[in-house]
């Protein structure tokens, strides 16, 4: 279900009973990043709202970039890496790459690298906001490789999908 506006929505009519209702950024949801414990509630035909409480998404990215570096206005890069077949790839070095703002002429670059999880998601954090981002991510027998141009929000999600080197 997709909240409103002012962030309302409403169930389908329910019977009276105990319901675990879950709120999630659908973004942030989609990488594994939670932002709200489940909470359980009695609907009755007397009382029939909620109130839910999501904390805001620059909060969960904090959150979910931990030790990473971080500023105030950068963008983070939520991924999965799946191998050929379609399942998780884990272990895997994925890299964020751009070029340095104000040094196109000299083509210095930066690069972020982060391994991924046993699902094989990823969270690349610090990434300038506005600019053009490689992501790459390879084994020893697959490769993929995805062009982000010019990231405008504050979170941005990736699926890449290994294939076999030549």
């Amino acid at each position: 279900m997709i909240t409103g506006p002012g962030g309302r929505f409403d169930f389908p009519p329910l019977s009276p009973g105990y319901y675990r209702v879950f709120v999630a950024d659908s973004l942030l949801a989609a990488f594994g990043i939670l932002g709200a414990l489940p909470k359980s509630l009695l609907l009755s035909h007397e009382n029939r709202s909620v109130d839910l409480e999501l904390a805001s998404r620059t909060r969960l990215l904090r959150r979910a970039c931990g030790d990473q570096k971080h500023a105030a206005g950068d963008a983070a890069i939520l991924g999965r890496v799946l191998s050929e077949d379609g399942s998780s790839a884990t272990g895997v070095h994925v890299d964020a790459t751009w070029i340095v703002s104000g040094a196109a002429s000299s083509g210095a670059r930066a690069t972020r690298r982060e391994d991924t999880d046993d699902e094989g998601r990823f969270v690349i954090c610090g990434v300038p906001r506005h600019t053009s981002v490689v992501v790459t991510a390879a084994t020893r027998r697959e490769a993929a490789e995805q062009r982000v141009d010019k990231i405008i929000d504050e979170a941005i999600g990736v699926t890449l999908q290994l294939r076999r080197r030549p």
